[in-house]
């Protein structure tokens, strides 16, 4: 058997003896709140920015939106020559 003094045999007294101590100790420095702030907070700015900036701007609004408005645009300027060479062509028969 060890021989402990009669506070360390109760570790409530000790937590209440030195509560400042304890509670940094308990809270592990609050070195995990820092990293929920800073780190995690930052690394979720970084991905939203990145799905706004990347995915909605460049790859919705370029790759996908734009392509589709180029379609668009080269389908109408196909039509209209079309036409203009439609027309051209009747009234010579």
């Amino acid at each position: 058997m060890v021989l402990l003094p009669e506070a360390a045999r109760h570790p409530a007294a000790i937590a209440r003896r030195f509560a400042p101590v304890h509670r940094l100790l308990e809270n592990k420095y609050y070195l995990d709140r820092f990293n929920e702030v800073v780190f995690a907070g930052g690394a979720r700015l970084l991905g939203r920015g990145l799905w706004k900036g990347g995915d909605m701007a460049l790859i919705d609004g370029l790759a996908v939106n734009g392509s589709a408005k180029l379609v668009g645009w080269i389908a109408a300027v196909i039509r209209a020559c079309s036409r203009a060479i439609s027309t051209t062509t009747r009234s010579r028969c």
